[in-house]
């Protein structure tokens, strides 16, 4: 998902440090359970992948502010994204449980 902010094309990819920076802000593993869980899930999205010291929290408020569906693609991508992975990993669950019977 690409996302201009403050005059700059960001892709917002899923790394694993955006689950570390979630992680160290919250002291929570992100589950998506709340609004405010999303927000600063997604803010930690755009620091993994802009640097650190890209812009301010209240930066990023003031520009969800102003482009609210960018939040909701956030979410929708995120969805996509994880669905993705669950379908990926169920049929080498199921190959491994026909080995591990043999």
């Amino acid at each position: 998902m690409k996302i201009i902010f403050n005059d700059k094309e960001i892709e917002l990819k899923f790394r694993f440090k955006q689950d570390l920076l979630f992680e160290s802000a919250t002291e929570e593993s992100f589950s998506g359970k709340n609004t405010k869980q999303w927000i600063i899930y997604m803010f930690c999205a755009l620091i993994a992948n802009a640097g650190d010291g890209f812009c301010s929290f209240d930066e990023f408020e003031r520009w969800l502010s102003d482009n609210p569906q960018k939040f909701y693609d956030f979410i929708e991508e995120y969805t996509t994204f994880m669905a993705n992975i669950a379908e990926q990993r169920a049929p080498k669950k199921a190959d491994e449980s026909k080995k591990k019977k043999k």
